[in-house]
């Protein structure tokens, strides 16, 4: 179920406050700012919830402000396969928006989110007036493009323990701490780094066992970070 936020006055402020510290808006003027607010559909999600459905017609572009979405495209031979998951200040649908395609893949979120949904049109207007505005949804796009391509190249080089040793370091990075959070299930963790689930989970008691991290449910302490380095390919 989608929960619109009321379209007073207060709200459209506060919304106005938080697209202003959010890629690629921040390149906007005030002015056109409100013009995004009073356009926008503000979406707040409740736990697993379908945000895009695959072959849906594109209606804008989708900023994450705060939870995570997972990009996945379905198989009718077993489970879907997790292409991207995305956090705050990342933006989705921009090539949908851009060449006015069908969605070539599903989006769901992982938990509670909100998400913000600026319409087609206005973007494009707004890209055509504001060159800024128009580089930082283009750097959005290449930074995900740029993403799908590495994680390609790491599922087709790298071994399944490579693999979960350099996610695993990559989110003490972006957590800027050696114990981190599985803030998604490990079946969407596994599904993205190709391998599956009992893959997974074994992998996890085999760090364990070598003295590489502590597992405490969907916390996980980092414990020998120059061991699990040498896990990654040269």
């Amino acid at each position: 179920m989608r929960t619109e936020l009321p379209s007073q006055h207060g709200e459209q402020l506060l919304l106005k406050n938080i697209l202003a510290n959010v890629s690629p808006y921040r390149a906007l003027d005030s002015a056109q700012l409100d013009q995004i607010v009073e356009s926008s559909l503000p979406l707040r999600l409740y736990g697993q919830k379908e945000v895009i459905r695959q072959g849906e017609a594109a209606k804008g572009i989708y900023v994450v402000i705060y939870g995570q979405v997972k990009i996945y495209v379905g198989s009718k031979h077993g489970p879907h396969k997790v292409l991207a998951i995305l956090s705050h200040d990342n933006c989705f649908g921009l090539a949908e928006t851009f060449l006015d395609k069908p969605h070539g893949a599903s989006v769901e979120t992982t938990s509670d989110a909100m998400v913000v949904l600026a319409p087609r049109e206005k973007v494009l207007e707004l890209a055509r007036q504001n060159g800024a505005f128009f580089e930082q949804l283009m750097t959005c796009a290449a930074r995900q493009t740029h993403g799908l391509i590495r994680d390609v190249q790491r599922q087709s080089s790298s071994s399944a323990p490579q693999r979960l040793a350099g996610y695993l370091l990559r989110q003490c990075e972006y957590q800027s701490s050696q114990e981190i959070e599985l803030s998604v299930s490990k079946t969407v963790i596994a599904s993205h780094l190709d391998i599956t689930s009992e893959t997974f989970s074994r992998l996890l008691k085999r760090f364990t066992s070598l003295g590489m991290i502590e597992v405490h449910g969907r916390h996980i302490r980092v414990l020998d970070s120059e061991k699990m380095q040498t896990l990654q390919p040269a």
